[in-house]
C-alpha cells in the first residue's frame, strides 16, 4: 500500500484540534467589546461544538467504549454534550445581549471542564489501547464533510452563508478548522466596509469644498 493509502488523520488529534479552535474562540468572544464580533465568534463556537459533539457521539464514543472499561467517564460526557446542546438551543432564542453573553460564559466554562476531562482521563486511555486512530480519524474526516454540507441547509448555515459565499464553499470544501476562519474573514470584510463607508464622505466633502473655492 502506499504511504497516501496508509496516512490518515489521527482521531485524537483531530479532536484535540477542534478543543483548541473552541477554546481560543470563545477567549476571543470573551476579550472584544464590539457586540457584531461577539456574535459571530459565539455563533462560529456554536457551530464548531455542534459538529465535534456529533464525530464523538457518532464515532469515536462507541469506538472508545470498546476499549475503555470505564463507561461511567464516557456516560458523564455524553450528558455533558446533551446539557451543552440545550444551552446551544437556547441560545437560537432572541435574547438581550445581557442574556446571551452570559449563556455563552457559562457554556464556554462548562466546554472547558469538558476538555480538561476528556483529555487528562479518556485520550490517553484511547491512544494506548491500540485502536486504530488513522482509520477512525478518515471516518471523522468524512462524517466532517457530510455535517458541513448539511449545514447549508439550516439556519446555522444561513448565517454561514450571509458571511460569505466563497467562504462557505472554501469550508465545504477543506473542512477542519475553516469555520474559524470564516468568521475571521467575515469580520475583516465588515471592518473594511465599515472604513470604506466612513471615509467615502470625507472624500465627497474635500471635493465640495475645492469646487466651492474655484467658484
Amino acid at each position: 500500500m502506499s504511504k497516501q493509502t496508509e496516512w490518515g488523520p489521527d482521531a485524537v488529534e483531530m479532536l484535540r484540534d477542534d478543543h483548541r479552535r473552541v477554546h481560543e474562540l470563545f477567549q476571543e468572544f470573551d476579550a472584544t467589546t464590539d457586540e457584531h464580533d461577539k456574535k459571530q465568534l459565539a455563533e462560529t463556537a456554536l457551530l464548531e461544538l455542534q459538529i465535534h459533539a456529533a464525530l464523538e457521539e457518532e464515532l469515536f464514543y462507541p469506538a472508545a467504549r470498546a476499549v475503555c472499561e470505564n463507561d461511567a467517564l464516557l456516560d458523564r460526557a455524553e450528558e455533558e454534550h446533551h446539557i451543552a446542546k440545550i444551552v446551544i438551543h437556547e441560545l437560537e432564542d432572541r435574547l438581550n445581549a445581557a442574556r446571551y453573553v452570559a449563556k455563552v460564559t457559562v457554556l464556554a466554562e462548562s466546554v472547558w471542564r469538558h476538555i480538561q476531562e476528556e483529555e487528562a482521563l479518556l485520550f490517553p486511555v484511547v491512544r494506548e489501547s491500540g485502536l486504530d486512530l488513522q482509520a477512525l480519524g478518515r471516518a471523522m474526516a468524512v462524517r466532517r464533510q457530510e455535517l458541513l454540507a448539511d449545514l447549508e441547509g439550516s439556519p446555522w448555515g444561513t448565517r454561514i452563508r450571509d458571511m460569505g459565499t466563497a467562504a462557505l464553499v472554501a469550508t465545504l470544501a477543506i473542512g477542519s478548522g475553516l469555520l474559524y476562519w470564516v468568521a475571521t474573514i467575515g469580520r475583516r470584510q465588515t471592518r473594511t466596509t465599515k472604513r470604506r463607508s466612513s471615509a467615502k464622505p470625507t472624500k465627497q466633502s474635500t471635493t465640495a469644498k475645492h469646487a466651492k473655492q474655484h467658484a
